[in-house]
Formats: C-alpha cells, sequence, structure tokens
C-alpha cells in the first residue's frame, strides 16, 4: 500500500501539470492577442478567468481519478490479494488539497504578478523531489514538512488527517482571490 501511496504522489503531480498547462493557457492567448475578440464582448474578467480555471481544475480531477482508478484496475487484475477501493479513494481524497494549492498559485501568480507564472514549476517539482527523495538523501524534518505531499504520505495506511486539509485549502482560497482581484486589476499584456 505504501507504493500504491508513492503513485499518487507521481499521479498527482500529472494531474496538476495538465491543469496548470490549461490556465497557463490564458495569459499565453492573452499575450498573443487572441483574447481581444473575447474582451469586446460583455463577459467580464472574471467569467472569463472562471472559465479557464473550471476547465484546469476539471481536468486535473479527473486526470487524478482516472489514473488512480486505472492504478487499481490494473494492480487488482495481477495481485494475489486485490486491494479494496477505499485505499485508492483515499488517495485520491488526500490529494485533491495538494491539487487546488498548487492551481491557486498559479492563478495567484497570473492574476497579480504574470511573467513570474513559472515558478509554480519550480515549486512543484522542489515538492515532488522532497516527497520523493528527501527520506533517501537525509532531509530534516523540518524540511520534509515544507512539500504538501508529505502531510499525506501516508494516507493509504492511515486516515487522512484533517487539519493540513483545512489550512490547504484555507490557502487555495486565499491565493484564489488574490489572483482573482489582481486579475481584475491589471492590464492585459499584448
Amino acid at each position: 500500500m505504501s507504493f500504491v501511496g508513492i503513485l499518487g504522489i507521481i499521479f498527482t503531480v500529472l494531474a496538476i501539470i495538465s491543469g496548470a498547462m490549461v490556465i497557463n493557457h490564458l495569459y499565453t492567448e492573452e499575450r498573443q492577442g487572441y483574447l481581444q475578440l473575447v474582451n469586446t464582448t460583455p463577459h467580464s474578467r472574471y467569467y472569463l478567468l472562471t472559465t479557464y480555471v473550471l476547465y484546469g481544475a476539471i481536468l486535473s480531477v479527473v486526470v487524478l481519478f482516472a489514473t488512480m482508478m486505472t492504478t487499481m484496475a490494473v494492480g487488482n487484475a495481477t495481485l494475489s490479494h486485490p486491494l479494496a477501493i477505499k485505499y485508492y479513494y483515499r488517495i485520491f481524497a488526500a490529494m485533491l488539497p495538494v491539487l487546488a494549492l498548487f492551481l491557486s498559485i498559479l492563478v495567484c501568480f497570473i492574476g497579480v504578478m504574470p511573467r513570474l507564472r513559472s515558478i509554480v514549476w519550480i515549486l512543484l517539482g522542489g515538492a515532488f523531489i522532497i516527497s520523493y527523495f528527501g527520506r533517501l538523501i537525509n532531509l530534516p524534518n523540518w524540511a520534509m514538512k515544507i512539500s504538501p505531499f508529505y502531510w499525506f504520505n501516508k494516507v493509504p495506511i492511515r486516515e487522512i488527517n484533517g487539519e493540513p486539509v483545512v489550512w490547504m485549502l484555507a490557502i487555495a482560497v486565499v491565493l484564489m482571490v488574490i489572483g482573482y482581484v489582481g486579475y481584475r486589476r491589471r492590464d492585459y499584456e499584448n
């Protein structure tokens, strides 16, 4: 079951990448001038940003769910003692706040400082390296706690701890609000 938890981290990184690429398209299309015709319609900037964020978030959740269910189907087909679906569901549910956190960081950067939005890739890569290789390189416990994945690394074996879920979702909501307010106030870059 520990291996399934590691796979959950890898699949979450892939899901975040897929959703972040959709949300990043907003800034790319803005810079290239593709949104000029869209901005002549009566839709607000909130509507435009919400469209990209919803598509990115839904894609991320679908990718995470599909990879977890495919892993369950393939794993249970080859195991002599199949694992129950509840373990896969726990990993899926535990990784949703991490997914929301990284997508909201990206929205915050797009809204406030769009040229620095690539920092999200550095943060995601750093969090993955800390979670995946942290114990191998003997990182201290305080350094391991920097990664959001650390708080859910024992999830398939243990229950989900509610405290990290609450503060990750709270941070995600705050960053999302900052991103929306910033996107509404800043000028388009084309």
